[in-house]
């Protein structure tokens, strides 16, 4: 014996049937008018207004912002600036980075004693994060 279908089940397929058919009827069409469209043949030459549009959106493509690169001052990675936002925006959660008995600081000397360097270890020169150890510091992962 079938278990009848619920009503806002039958109605559910009947609609996804209705789109799929739509999709597919607009999918056919949409190739229908590709194939009649008639192209002129030799296109018509370069107008000053195709061109300037042409080479405004290439130069736009090659500015320098869109090249730069930096280094993040967490992983030490070079990443483009867009990818790399402020070190001071996640300045209250670099405490992660702290890890005792793990960092030690540069003896000059063999004969120097051994001590422990405090503090998160990053690039301190360096004033940038890239997003990958950003989202991580935030949900409270070290980076890896």
């Amino acid at each position: 014996m079938e278990i009848p279908e619920k009503p806002i089940t039958k109605l559910r397929n009947e609609w996804r049937r209705a789109q799929y058919a739509l999709e597919k009827q607009n999918t056919v069409l949409a190739f229908e008018n590709a194939v009649n469209i008639e192209y002129k043949f030799p296109p018509e030459p370069l107008n000053d207004v195709l061109a300037h549009n042409i080479i405004e959106g290439a130069c736009k493509k090659m500015r320098v912002k869109n090249f730069e690169e930096a280094g993040c001052a967490v992983c030490g990675q070079l990443v483009p600036l867009s990818s790399l936002s402020r070190l001071k925006h996640v300045k209250k959660f670099l405490h992660i980075l702290t890890a005792q008995g793990v960092t030690h600081v540069e003896r000059k000397k063999a004969t120097a004693k051994i001590k422990e360097f405090s503090g998160p270890v990053l690039d301190y020169k360096c004033n940038k994060i890239c997003d990958k150890c950003c989202g991580s510091i935030r949900k409270g992962q070290v980076p890896t």
